[in-house]
């Protein structure tokens, strides 16, 4: 069987990774906590400016502060459908943009596009409740320490970058300062946050360190349900966009490549042709996987994307080892898969002969005869 090369595996420590993590992302949070403060800066100098009272400049600003409000429920939205990753930097851009936008601004108008509903919409997606998750999941050992330095990046942000900015804006005025603010926080820290963020390079280290016991284990019979992310690091490497490549433990013939930011993700219901039946589920991933001649796929697609939107295949096999890029609860949406996932434990732990006694599975029946009907309506409606 033609199998694709393996890269060389170096199962280092990711924590240099961890700390500068939390080095960004506290960081992040005490420019957000102190760019709340700087009209205060600068309120007589853009009063004067854009020729607005005391009330019409307080009222762009309550309008920003609405924004952060208001975005708070869109934000964990977005947080849950696409990650923190993509919202925070998403975020960075809007408030970089909208610091930029007053500092080009010549009216009213364009005051409160820039600062009343694109700096706080970006302010509203740089908050604890975004960046507090990925710092704690990046910390196993001294998480407490992690995040009460990230607890901190308030206080901070209003003892420390409030003063630099005040020093910005002195030494180059209040429209450059916003503009090169701005730059900074578009330019640098949303493609910085983009990069360090991707969580297979949080659990990459670890999962090479157990690579050679985990193909073993699979080679023997033991079950496993890889999910997205999981999918892809037990293929041989992720490619990332920028050509940056995070090894994976080869359990399954197949590599990730992401096609880039400008590439729409693979996202939306899904359903495939699988030994075990029709299974439905959720997709959301930008990789695209090719399996290499002769890896097996989970099954066929009838619905969605699957690997990679050209060729129908979805999820890979071998043995009893099963990657998929279905999320929305593949198991419970799928009796006869966690069936058949079950069993193969059983087997392994006790031998070939157990056999699962029949349930009663009416009702799981029905759930995913309801998820595939939903998926496959969803699938008629005009876009």
């Amino acid at each position: 069987m033609a199998t694709m090369e393996q890269p060389e595996q170096h199962p280092s420590s990711a924590a240099w990774v961890q700390w500068a993590i939390l080095a960004v992302a506290t960081t992040i949070l005490a420019i957000a906590a102190g760019g709340r403060f700087l009209v205060g800066l600068v309120f007589d100098e853009m009063q004067q400016h854009f020729h607005m009272t005391h009330g019409g400049l307080g009222s762009v600003v309550s309008i920003s502060v609405l924004m952060v409000g208001l975005g708070q429920p869109l934000v964990g939205w977005l947080v849950d459908r696409f990650s923190a990753r993509v919202v925070a930097a998403g975020g960075l851009l809007l408030l970089g943009t909208g610091l930029i936008v007053v500092s080009q601004a010549g009216s009213g108008l364009g005051l409160v596009l820039g600062y009343g509903v694109l700096t706080g919409l970006g302010l509203a997606t740089l908050t604890p409740t975004v960046m507090t998750p990925v710092v704690a999941a990046w910390f196993e050992r001294r998480r407490t320490t992690a995040l009460s330095i990230i607890s901190a990046a308030n206080p901070m942000g209003q003892s420390l970058v409030v003063p630099a900015l005040a020093l910005l804006v002195a030494a180059t005025g209040w429209q450059d300062g916003y503009f090169l603010l701005g730059l900074l926080v578009a330019a640098v820290g949303a493609p910085l946050i983009f990069v360090l963020l991707r969580e297979q390079r949080r659990i990459a280290p670890d999962l090479l360190r157990r690579g050679p016991a985990l193909r073993e284990a699979v080679d023997a019979g033991l079950p496993v349900l890889a999910v997205c992310g999981g999918y892809q690091l037990f293929g041989h490497r992720y490619v990332d966009h920028d050509g940056s490549v995070i090894p994976g433990i080869g359990v399954f013939d197949a590599e990730t490549r992401h096609p880039g930011p400008v590439a729409d993700r693979c996202i939306g219901d899904i359903v495939v042709e699988t030994p075990f039946g029709e299974v439905v589920g959720f997709e959301n991933h930008g990789g695209r996987t090719y399996l290499a001649p002769g890896q097996e796929p989970l099954g066929t697609v009838r619905l969605g994307r699957g690997n990679n939107a050209e060729d129908r295949t979805e999820g890979a096999r071998r043995h009893n080892a099963i990657g998929t890029y279905l999320h929305g609860s593949v198991l419970p949406k799928n009796p006869a898969l966690a069936d058949a996932l079950i069993l193969a434990a059983l087997r392994r732990r006790y031998g070939p002969s157990v056999e699962l006694p029949p349930l009663d599975d009416a009702p799981e029946r029905r759930a995913h005869e309801a998820a595939l009907r939903t998926a496959l309506a969803r699938a008629r409606r005009p876009a």
